[in-house]
């Protein structure tokens, strides 16, 4: 409006004190000035199935501790673990043994077999080690970020999945840490 009324030197110190006024107080959203944002998904379920790869271990250094004989520990997916032909006398003693030792399984007899045993892994532990895990991974990206100095970045909880992880980084980097 001012360019019509033949303002010109003044319209541009208005406008030149008003992108001014505007880039001190007004924070431009990360579409607007630039950067990155990914969706990072956790690999939750990669951490459940080491966890039952290491009551495993211990569940088969306890029984043989105890020497209680079986034919075979054997993990049978991602929260489940099969105890084959456990001798019928040590039964009670293993089962007795499993649910003080690991109070996170449930132990039941194994359909089909007369002295099998299944061990499953008890949904508020699954849950409990998704939690942690995303708390992990949510911690470690916070602080490798940080470490470069970036300003205002965003690492949250993201979507209806229960893994995933929203990660935006502003262009602008504004380093914090001395250099060497």
């Amino acid at each position: 409006m001012c360019c019509r009324f033949g303002w010109n030197s003044r319209c541009a110190k208005i406008f030149v004190r008003l992108e001014i006024e505007f880039s001190n107080r007004i924070k431009l959203g990360l579409d607007l000035q630039g950067g990155t944002h990914l969706i990072l998904q956790v690999q939750v379920q990669e951490a459940v199935s080491q966890e039952t790869d290491q009551v495993l271990d211990n569940i088969t250094k306890q029984l043989r501790d105890k020497t209680i004989r079986y034919d075979e520990l054997r993990k049978l997916n991602d929260t489940q673990i099969l105890v084959h032909n456990l001798a019928p006398e040590q039964a009670g003693t293993a089962r007795n043994l499993i649910s003080d030792q690991f109070p996170d399984w449930d132990i039941s007899p194994a359909p089909g077999e007369p002295s099998g045993y299944l061990l499953t892994m008890k949904a508020s532990h699954i849950a409990d080690i998704a939690q942690r895990t995303m708390d992990q991974a949510q911690e470690t990206i916070r602080r490798r970020i940080d470490a470069l100095g970036l300003t205002e970045p965003l690492v949250a909880p993201y979507g209806q999945g229960e893994n995933e992880i929203i990660v935006e980084l502003p262009a602008k980097v504004i380093p914090t840490a001395p250099r060497a």
